[in-house]
């Protein structure tokens, strides 16, 4: 009992207040014409002779007006025209700008500078702007006598550039086009693949993505660089679940259960500034933040049997010139994984060490990359026209990252000054460009010096302390002797002095002759070998050139077999005529006979090249798909 009301024709003893449960739920309220967001109640009272009566009461409160719609525009000219409408809404305001997102700072336009007064109209017309050489972003907010209301979804005209995502670094995904499907039959987060699209530092860009499928698991987001084929080495992701949800995770830690998707939306993830938006349709719903120093590729990891990362588009390109990985040679007390290193003794010293065959051809710009993974050990790397021994003092230009976290640069032993600290995850580049050297660390040059432009040169390697790294290194410039080869339709492979080819091979004069014309051979009169197989290391014996592959030509499935007398790890890559990865594994070889399986159904008839490399040795092969 709440009270006693009397009507004036019956005594009301007792009334009563039914609140469904039901009330709370945001459907159940709605903003009347006087702003009210209000619900209905119901109130029952019993007479005196115990006869109930009820009644609906309604209650409501006074609150901004909703986020506006705008549900058309129309643009001819200079002039667009906006059509929108909030509820509660007594007046409105069109903001516009050359950027993304508040604040909307534009000017120029016939209305005035933004934001302009609409008043009460629901359709506005801002006219004087220039879309031929522009883009504009429009948004809506309206207002009350209790304020104003968040911002409406963008609307955005002009000439805005969207580039498809190019994917490498493919682990157990089939590419087809700017989409991945993952190819190996298996339920979990060992498949994946990156982007060479990069984000510059210091510049605002996304990624965005379609779930065609609302049924599988896969994550998808931005990364300084791509450590694994893992869910938790991605920086900032979206979680696009299998049951329909959608979750947030950065590096493995879950920031956010953000509701529900549906097939055909599309997610979005954005630096803008130093901050990382997550959106949805266009529409925020996590915000967390960032270091906007780092560049930032796409970087994608799928569970589920045949999920799909769809039509990925991204507002910046891939790199005019896609790296390429470091592929190692001199190997001393190092051992390379894929393009990273690492020293594999216990003693301190600076006589471990690698180079590339990687060769930056004379005369020509180019530049070497790596991540710091560490910052606790000694090590140096940079560009050399020769590797003559493991030593840092013999590294032409050279980058010595401490193990206090400082920056020096050496050339050729000679200290040319400290410069400043590094962090974990930051990018150092080498490059050339004409006579000089730039020294950068994530995108910003630190020093700068002359060279000789006439020079070929090659990574360059030195590490001091046990099992420091070099993580991820890539190059503009490949194995090129072996590129410019596989562009003349042969596989030929060059050496210093030797030419060689396959047996198929018979106008050798020719191709010589083309060789010569662009490429600058060390040797004035090159032999030409053939051999059934292509060739990197005829000088010495190679385990790895007993590993068999079958069937070869092959209409998809082919085997790799190799018996072996001790346990090892290779690494195997297959790439097409252009060098461009498509397949990377590791094989873990165990003692006697073992077999590897690759899938090339997916892929289109061609001449491909299969890679295996252990810490000593590599060895190429090729294998023809009908």
């Amino acid at each position: 009992m709440l009270g006693s009301y009397n009507s004036g024709q019956a005594n009301y003893s007792s009334w009563n207040l039914n609140l469904s449960s039901s009330l709370l739920e945001d459907e159940n309220w709605v903003r009347d014409i006087n702003d009210n967001i209000q619900a209905t109640i119901q109130v029952k009272c019993y007479d005196d002779d115990g006869y109930s009566h009820t009644d609906d009461l309604h209650i409501g409160i006074k609150y901004v007006p909703n986020k506006p719609l705008i549900d058309s525009h129309t643009v001819s000219g200079t002039s667009i025209t906006l059509s929108y409408v909030a509820g509660g809404a007594n007046t409105y305001r069109i903001h516009y700008g050359t950027s993304s997102e508040s604040p909307y700072n534009g000017t120029g336009a016939t209305q005035g500078n933004s934001p302009i007064n609409a008043g009460s109209l629901t359709e506005y017309t801002i006219s004087g702007l220039d879309f031929d050489n522009n883009t504009y972003f429009f948004a809506v907010t309206a207002l009350n006598n209790e304020g104003e209301s968040e911002y409406s979804d963008e609307v955005v005209i002009g000439d805005i550039e969207i580039y498809d995502i190019v994917w490498t670094d493919l682990d157990g995904v089939a590419v087809n086009g700017n989409s991945l499907t993952k190819s190996r039959v298996r339920n979990n987060w060992y498949e994946g693949a990156a982007s060479f699209n990069e984000l510059p530092p210091n510049t605002d860009g996304w990624i965005e993505m379609t779930a065609v499928e609302n049924n599988t698991n896969r994550m998808f987001g931005l990364s300084a660089y791509n450590q694994a084929a893992t869910w938790n080495t991605i920086d900032h992701s979206f979680y696009v679940k299998s049951s329909g949800s959608i979750q947030i995770y950065e590096s493995g830690s879950s920031k956010c259960s953000c509701g529900s998707y549906s097939a055909g939306d599309k997610v979005r993830v954005e630096r803008s500034g130093s901050q990382i938006l997550y959106k949805l349709n266009g529409n925020t719903i996590y915000t967390s933040n960032c270091d906007p120093s780092k560049s930032l590729i796409a970087d994608v990891s799928l569970y589920s049997t045949t999920s799909t990362i769809s039509n990925a588009v991204a507002s910046f390109p891939a790199l005019s010139t896609s790296p390429h990985n470091i592929e190692w040679t001199d190997l001393v007390k190092v051992y390379a994984n894929y393009n990273s290193l690492t020293r594999d003794d216990s003693y301190r010293g600076w006589n471990a060490g690698a180079a590339s065959i990687n060769r930056l051809i004379n005369w020509t710009d180019g530049w070497m990359e790596t991540t710091v993974q560490e910052t606790n050990s000694y090590r140096m790397f940079g560009l050399s026209s020769s590797n003559s021994d493991p030593y840092w003092n013999t590294i032409d230009y050279n980058l010595y990252l401490r193990q206090d976290s400082k920056i020096m640069i050496y050339e050729s032993g000679s200290y040319k000054g400290t410069f400043g600290y590094y962090n974990y995850g930051d990018k150092f580049r080498l490059e050339r460009i004409d006579n000089q050297i730039l020294y950068k660390l994530n995108g910003t040059t630190l020093y700068t010096s002359t060279c000789d432009p006439s020079e070929n040169l090659y990574s360059d390697v030195s590490m001091y302390s046990p099992s420091s790294t070099l993580f991820d290194v890539k190059s503009s410039f490949r194995n090129y002797d072996q590129y410019v080869a596989q562009q003349y339709s042969t596989t030929a492979l060059i050496s210093e002095e030797d030419i060689f080819v396959d047996a198929s091979v018979v106008d050798a004069d020719s191709l010589l002759t083309e060789i010569k014309s662009v490429v600058n051979l060390k040797s004035a009169s090159p032999k030409i070998i053939y051999n059934e197989a292509i060739i990197k290391d005829s000088t010495s014996y190679n385990p790895l050139s007993e590993i068999i592959i079958s069937p070869n030509p092959t209409t998809g499935k082919i085997g790799l077999s190799y018996s072996s007398e001790v346990s090892n790890k290779i690494q195997v890559q297959v790439v097409d005529y252009l060098n461009f990865m498509l397949i990377e594994k590791t094989w873990k070889i165990k003692e006697g006979k073992n077999v590897m399986n690759i899938d090339l159904t997916s892929y289109p008839r061609r001449l491909f090249i299969v890679k295996v490399q252990d810490k000593e040795h590599s060895y190429t092969f090729k294998v023809l798909k009908e």
